[in-house]
């Protein structure tokens, strides 16, 4: 748990400047610093049977914005900053001319007085294709003080006084989600992005997000039964404890996804990174079997020393060139595992750990020839190795063999099994001397000789095979 904890936070921590600067990118749709300022001001207080809210917008940049409203708004009233009345419609959205500097927006939302519990989202005026860096929000209570009032926001300051509770609460971005129920909750910080809030404790030994140095999002968990489950961008309301372990690891996948640069048909293949930092299997089904073919082939440490490499190279995007580059480093074989199952849509190939060797025989480079690693042990492609010993060959349909003929000399390979014919005599080995790796049959090194009676000479650089 400790040792997933610290790559997702070196994860994360690597990654963070270059989320934002494309985050930042995607923003800057007029000129360089036209939102960089862009702030809004929010007060909500509550009147007979609705909340008022009044909200500010500042530093807008002067143009034509398209104006949404919240869906059960009512008594909306528009003015600017020169007190000169808006132009407001009917519909919930509608479009306005902003002259540079704010806008000011007052209206009511409904709200019974019985409710155990009330959710607000999506609950301010928006200005469409308008970023707003920060919002603050100042919630004035006289009517449901015996409960708690919880927000995805920071709060930055409460006070109970004679006849209202005061809050202030403060969210990088759009308005924050607010929630209020009737029974008390506690609040746990799990670290400086995480806080659970529950009517019991929280065991903090859970977690799996430690990002305290990371300056993404914050997120808010509640465990309530008093209304139903929500899951929101960053705040999430779930009616059991045991949903926690899962919302900390769909919080932390959800960093990851943002911070990764894949091409978009590849973005799937982060669902493997993902697996390595939690131990498990997570994302698309062929993700998840793609993690557990690394798993199989791959010692713990050669697994985290790849997965070291992948996070603290993400300055440039990755791809499945690159993943199998770095899983060369990691392995000193050759790789094509990411690049041959780029695509969701295909088959899983298998993992191979391929010797960077070439092989040789009777003197002459054989390409096809491939050497892969599986147990401890070597193999070779058995059929390109029998083509090249001048054998003709046929596979076997009905016993998922191979047969080999060369003059008078006439074999029957069968895969995983310890047996082999010879001239239509049946001779048994102590081993399987023929294995099906993926689609294709190999040949344990050590019965090259023994099987086809040919001399293997393992060098540094080369295998040569001579008859």
């Amino acid at each position: 748990m400790k040792k997933t904890s610290f790559f997702l936070f070196i994860f994360l921590l690597c990654l963070t400047s270059s989320l934002l600067f494309y985050q930042w990118k995607g923003y800057s749709s007029q000129t360089e610093d036209s939102f960089q300022n862009t702030k809004q001001k929010v007060s909500i207080s509550q009147v007979a049977n609705a909340f008022r809210v009044e909200q500010t917008i500042s530093d807008i940049p002067a143009g034509k914005y398209a104006i949404s409203l919240p869906k059960k708004a009512k008594e909306i009233t528009c003015y600017f900053a020169d007190d000169q009345v808006c132009d407001l419609k009917e519909a919930k959205r509608f479009t306005l001319n902003i002259e540079e500097g704010k806008v000011h927006f007052t209206y009511l939302l409904p709200a019974q007085s019985n409710l155990k519990s009330i959710l607000l989202r999506n609950w301010t005026v928006h200005i469409e294709d308008l970023p707003i860096v920060s919002t603050r929000v100042q919630l004035s209570d006289s009517r449901w003080r015996k409960g708690s009032w919880v927000s995805d926001g920071n709060l930055l300051g409460m006070k109970k006084m004679a006849l209202l509770d005061y809050y202030v609460f403060e969210k990088t971005g759009d308005a924050p989600v607010l929630f209020w129920q009737q029974e008390a909750l506690n609040k746990t910080k799990v670290n400086d992005r995480l806080t659970v809030f529950a009517n019991a404790d929280v065991d903090k030994a859970i977690n799996l997000i430690d990002v305290k140095k990371n300056k993404g999002k914050n997120y808010s968990v509640v465990i309530t039964s008093l209304h139903e489950e929500v899951d929101e961008d960053t705040f999430m309301l779930v009616n059991s404890k045991n949903k926690l372990n899962t919302i900390y690891e769909k919080i932390a996948i959800t960093e990851i996804e943002n911070s990764l640069i894949f091409p978009d048909r590849e973005k799937w293949l982060i669902g493997i990174i993902s697996s390595a930092i939690f131990k498990k299997p997570v994302g698309e089904q062929k993700a998840k079997n793609m993690y557990l073919e690394l798993t199989n082939k791959l010692s713990a440490a050669q697994l985290d020393d790849w997965l070291n490499k992948i996070i603290l190279s993400q300055e440039e995007p990755l791809e499945s060139i690159k993943m199998d580059e770095v899983l060369e480093e990691t392995t000193g074989f050759k790789s094509h595992f990411f690049a041959l199952n780029a695509d969701i849509g295909t088959p899983l190939e298998p993992f191979l750990l391929v010797d960077p060797r070439y092989v040789y025989v009777d003197g002459i480079k054989t390409e096809e020839a491939l050497i892969v690693h599986e147990d401890g042990k070597s193999f070779l492609a058995l059929e390109p190795l029998l083509k090249s010993l001048q054998y003709k060959t046929q596979v076997i349909s009905n016993q998922n063999g191979l047969k080999a003929e060369k003059g008078l000399i006439k074999y029957r390979f069968y895969p995983n099994k310890r047996i082999f014919e010879l001239n239509g005599q049946q001779y048994g080995m102590q081993q399987a001397p023929i294995v099906r790796i993926g689609k294709d049959l190999y040949i344990d090194i050590i019965f090259i000789n023994i099987l086809l009676n040919a001399q293997v000479i393992d060098d540094e650089n080369e295998i040569k095979i001579n008859q």
